[in-house]
């Protein structure tokens, strides 16, 4: 996959692909370069918004692929990372010196990270998302038929799964492992939850 669209995804699911906090609206493609800026701040040691400068710093190393989120960044193309002029009038407006745009990226992520809770993840099959903070390297997604969100899930006995919580998974809320799975591209398990 390349560096632009991991970060696509990325963006995506650090807002749960939501422009505002009741999830009526889908987020507005700019929130992926609001994303990818604040992300080049991080990196060229900009001011930035605390909140977000801490979750990148926590979250820099963590692999996409066979890269980290740093490497995602300096991968970008020429085109993406030429953004600098207009870079310091964009975040002035959100970072700590200038109030906060409402459900402006920095806004929906403040929400997703903080309030709800939920800490970027990537399954070893590429899929990005949120989970519960509770969550741990070696949880299982699932996808559970009848259930309109994926499931984090923690195996306890062979085949038997205890619920961590709610989980995000970019490109699989709208029903999409349904066409998936009659091209026979997933498979189902059955599994017991306690």
């Amino acid at each position: 996959m390349l560096a632009t669209d991991w970060m696509m995804h990325i963006a995506r699911s650090l807002v749960l692909d939501r422009q505002d906090k009741y999830l009526s609206f889908h987020a507005p493609k700019h929130y992926v370069n609001d994303f990818i800026r604040l992300c080049q701040s991080c990196l060229l040691e900009e001011p930035v918004d605390w909140s977000f400068s801490t979750w990148f710093q926590q979250n820099k190393s963590l692999r996409f692929g066979n890269r980290t989120l740093t490497e995602l960044i300096t991968d970008l193309p020429i085109e993406t990372r030429a953004c600098r002029p207009t870079l310091r009038r964009a975040l002035r407006s959100q970072n700590d010196f200038g109030p906060e745009i409402p459900d402006g990226f920095l806004s929906r992520f403040h929400d997703t990270v903080r309030k709800k809770a939920r800490r970027l993840m990537v399954t070893s099959e590429g899929i990005v998302g949120m989970a519960p903070c509770r969550a741990r390297e070696g949880d299982t997604l699932a996808i559970v038929f009848g259930c309109n969100i994926p499931l984090v899930l923690r195996e306890v006995d062979q085949n038997s799964y205890q619920m961590i919580g709610e989980g995000y998974a970019h490109g699989f809320m709208n029903g999409e492992v349904t066409s998936l799975l009659n091209k026979g591209w997933r498979s189902t398990h059955r599994f017991r939850l306690i």
